[in-house]
């Protein structure tokens, strides 16, 4: 694996622990937004691969873009709501 990742995984367990939370409820509720939010990232990367650097043969059909992207809001939408609820924003 690289250093770069298991530096960041880490290092976000470290700066969790810290800040206090400790109870399991609210560390699962943490997990689930850390993989929306990394899924979020991840399938407009592979969006964006697959429609520019992809030649036009072997490129994902209409369908296939347009279910991307709803994933892509699907995953940004959990994001940040869950991110402004806890905040307090919602």
């Amino acid at each position: 694996m690289s250093s770069l990742y298991l530096g960041a995984l880490g290092g976000s367990i470290i700066v969790i622990f810290l800040l206090g939370f400790k109870e399991p409820l609210t560390l699962v509720v943490i997990g689930a937004v850390m993989n929306a939010f990394s899924m979020f990232i991840y399938t407009g990367f592979v969006l964006r691969l697959n429609t520019k650097s992809l030649p036009k043969e072997v490129s994902p059909s209409l369908l296939r873009r347009v279910m991307l992207f709803g994933a892509f809001l699907f995953y940004g939408g959990f994001s940040i709501t869950t991110f402004l609820k806890y905040l307090g924003v919602l």
